[in-house]
């Protein structure tokens, strides 16, 4: 079993990154609900703050659920632990795996990656500031069925394909 970690800066901004942004937005937000008072048209930044609030906090909620700080994947599984507020272990066949999404199947690097199982429901997701990201990728890759393989592989071929032409 090899053990991928995330940075100590990394865990930190994954795990914390959002308190600071929503005490921000809060005052911004108390600034504008002030403006109110002088202004209709304070209306506007109030809610854009409160929509900014909003899914800041959604995505950071969701990620805390889907972000194991550590994975141990070797050619049978892989173990996903330390998940934020949560003591919860995670184990994922590879032949389980059924959709890759995200990341550079997506056409976006800075996307994290999501493995979906059987039930199409997203089990675990990483970023690309994963230690040794690209030996989890490739042990995984290696390991899901050819089907999916091949399924992938025309996906990043296509993604490619088309960023060229946009070019």
């Amino acid at each position: 079993m090899k053990i991928f970690k995330y940075s100590a800066f990394a865990k930190l901004f994954y795990r914390y990154a959002n308190i600071p942004i929503t005490l921000l937005l809060l005052l911004s937000l108390l600034t504008a609900l002030g403006g109110m008072y002088t202004s209709w048209i304070y209306i506007f930044p109030t809610f854009f703050d409160i929509i900014i609030i909003y899914v800041i906090n959604r995505y950071y909620i969701k990620s805390y659920k889907r972000f194991p700080y550590q994975i141990e994947a070797d050619n049978q599984k892989i173990i996903c632990t330390e998940y934020f507020f949560s003591a919860k272990q995670i184990e994922l066949d590879h032949s389980s795996i059924t959709k890759i999404t995200g990341g550079i199947f997506s056409g976006n690097i800075a996307r994290p990656i999501y493995l979906h199982n059987e039930n199409n429901n997203i089990v675990i997701c990483f970023n690309n500031h994963l230690k040794d990201y690209d030996k989890l990728l490739t042990i995984i890759l290696s390991n899901i069925t050819q089907e999916l393989y091949d399924d992938l592989l025309t996906k990043a071929k296509e993604t490619r394909i088309i960023k060229r032409e946009k070019k």
